[in-house]
């Protein structure tokens, strides 16, 4: 059989259909709406090998337990988009250790409701990606363990609670911040596109200060041993509790991300010399 389908010629699988105009349009304008109107908190950028998968960054809220932490997630649109929704992974989770959320799974699974993945009202075309990130954005509140349902009216002081605010906040700067900065670790399932990482740096600078302040307020109570997930949403635990290590770690990424800026910037300022085109000669005139 082998040889007579050598003689003949196997036949070739078809290649995959090119994605409609409809839905490369709006994924493109969806992309550009984020980067105009959301630059400060989320990142978008199509992918040059499938224009309809996205790289994104939402970046943990000021006043939550996910503040630093800067989340790569992937974004892939079907063909029929926006008539059907995107599917969504969370690809910071420590390499399959941490579930930051009840609703983001260390597994990458997103689980709201616009994605199919939740209970409730479900996608629309009216939503777009920006309704997708801002609403992942939501789920990283100042009491993520009430996320949880039948959680909803446990106590801001309840000691799992705290508990949970404690281990994500650590969990945060060492997997969502120092980690995904560190250009020796791919603590993320896929690398980061050159403009994720600018972006990156360039957020991760301008919380520097306000990180440090929370580090050290850490360092000064004295907080360390284990911290544990109880949500039991994490495969395993942080380990020791090392804030001072962590202190030196950010300290690093600083002048990493600060390198980094400041190379592409050079890179923008050497504009390609034009060579100087050499005119023809003219040949001297004989005198009549």
């Amino acid at each position: 059989m082998a040889s007579l389908l050598n003689w003949f010629g196997a036949s070739k699988p078809a290649a995959p259909a090119a994605p409609p105009g409809r839905c490369l349009k709006r994924v493109a304008r969806d992309v550009a709406t984020i980067r105009r109107d959301h630059a400060t908190n989320l990142f978008a950028e199509q992918r040059e090998a499938v224009a309809t998968t996205v790289d994104c960054v939402v970046c943990g809220p000021e006043g939550t337990p996910y503040y630093g932490g800067l989340f790569h997630f992937r974004v892939e649109h079907p063909h029929s988009y926006p008539v059907e929704n995107p599917t969504c992974t969370n690809l910071t989770t420590g390499q399959g250790r941490i579930g930051f959320n009840p609703n983001l799974y260390r597994t990458g699974k997103v689980c709201m409701s616009i994605l199919g993945t939740w209970v409730g009202p479900g996608w629309n075309p009216s939503h777009s990606l920006s309704s997708v990130l801002l609403s992942i954005q939501s789920l990283m509140n100042d009491q993520p363990y009430c996320n949880e349902p039948g959680r909803e009216g446990v106590a801001r002081d309840d000691p799992n609670n705290k508990a949970y605010d404690a281990f994500l906040k650590y969990a945060t700067l060492k997997f969502a911040c120092v980690d995904v900065l560190d250009p020796a670790k791919a603590t993320s399932a896929e690398p980061l596109p050159a403009a994720a990482k600018r972006f990156c740096a360039e957020r991760f600078l301008e919380r520097y200060d306000k990180i440090i302040e929370m580090v050290d307020a850490e360092i000064k109570a004295g907080t360390s041993g284990r911290l544990k997930d109880p949500s039991r949403a994490s495969a395993l635990g942080l380990g020791p509790v090392d804030y001072k290590g962590l202190r030196v770690d950010l300290a690093k990424r600083k002048t990493e991300a600060e390198k980094l800026l400041e190379a592409e910037d050079n890179d923008d300022d050497e504009e390609p010399a034009v060579e100087a085109k050499e005119e023809p000669s003219t040949p001297p005139r004989e005198a009549p």
